[in-house]
């Protein structure tokens, strides 16, 4: 078989894409007649792209995008719910290591035509990317889109994150720290993004073992934001996840700075994305969306939402709506009398 015709992405990829060329009055449908490709593909969720459908349909958007390092900025669209692990990540009990080995195993079965590299050194993780096959004109983007993706996810739970492309997939850095407020290395040996073990190791007496995990850190905000997010609905405050951890609040806010981060910018994070999958995927009221992310009132959840997003809850609704005519949700909600 010719290495074009096989599967490479998942359609929930191009939907993504569809939604950023949108924004850029970029007419989808055009690019994808172009292609010999049908509209319908976008409401298929099994369909896969074949390697010449996405070198196909990328290479047109580049053709016609006014956008710099477009595909950093369209990898930073592609969140938990895009690559499908939302839900894995929020339940999971595993030490940081594991859970990224098995997001790295994950990922490979999902997208079978990238060779992904998991190196694990004392002191970072490397999560390293390259191909089976050549990818010529669109390997820049993907490379971009891809590890840029990954540091959308990532920069979840910590801030010490470096990331490292080979020259031909990122020519220079001019004005990148704006999308990637993070160490970029250019003209390195491998395209990877690595993930560093905090600075001030800590050792929890309740663990019986004489080597502390320099990443337990990491794994501490895995298990806060799954916790949250149950609690979504309610007025969690640091001492409600410090008791549910076990530890003093004190100690729970010095973990957390560790990693760069604070209690309430993670609160906020929570809150503020199970909202915009409520407005986008659901029929809720914004009074009732407010409600299930822990505000008393769509006021205050309204200014909180735009002070973080730039955009009102119902302008990111009807936006939505207007750019995806046609799309139909797939997830049970909560009803308006629950």
């Amino acid at each position: 078989m010719n290495i074009n015709d096989l599967p490479f992405l998942p359609v929930v990829y191009l939907n993504k894409l569809a939604e950023f060329m949108a924004e850029e009055n970029i007419q989808v449908d055009y690019i994808l007649r172009d292609c010999g490709i049908s509209n319908a593909i976008l409401h298929n969720p099994e369909a896969f792209l074949s390697v010449y459908q996405v070198r196909a349909i990328v290479s047109h958007y580049l053709g016609l995008t006014g956008q710099s390092f477009a595909g950093v900025r369209y990898g930073q669209r592609m969140d938990l719910m895009t690559h499908g692990l939302f839900g894995y990540v929020f339940i999971t009990r595993l030490p940081f290591r594991e859970l990224m080995t098995n997001i790295f195993h994950y990922l490979q079965v999902r997208l079978p035509l990238l060779v992904l590299e998991l190196k694990q050194e004392p002191d970072y993780i490397a999560l390293r990317l390259s191909y089976k096959q050549p990818l010529f004109e669109i390997e820049a983007f993907i490379t971009q889109a891809f590890l840029s993706s990954l540091y959308t996810l990532t920069s979840l739970v910590t801030k010490h994150i470096s990331l490292h492309f080979q020259e031909h997939t990122l020519s220079h850095g001019q004005g990148l720290h704006e999308l990637l407020p993070v160490p970029i290395e250019i003209n390195s040996a491998y395209n990877e993004i690595r993930l560093y073990a905090v600075e001030h190791q800590h050792h929890l007496a309740t663990v019986k073992t004489t080597q502390p995990d320099p990443f337990y850190e990491h794994g501490l905000v895995v298990k806060m934001r799954a916790y949250i997010l149950t609690k979504s609905d309610e007025a969690v405050s640091a001492e409600d996840v410090a008791q549910y951890l076990n530890m003093s609040v004190r100690t729970l806010r010095r973990r957390l700075a560790d990693i760069g981060m604070s209690f309430n910018e993670i609160r906020l994070q929570v809150r503020m994305q199970a909202a915009q999958r409520y407005l986008k995927s659901s029929h809720l009221s914004i009074e009732r969306i407010a409600n299930i992310v822990g505000y008393s009132d769509q006021a205050s959840f309204t200014r909180a939402f735009q002070k973080w997003s730039g955009t009102t809850p119902d302008a990111l609704r009807r936006k939505h709506r207007q750019q995806n005519p046609n799309q139909h949700t797939s997830i049970i909600y909560p009803t308006e009398s629950e």
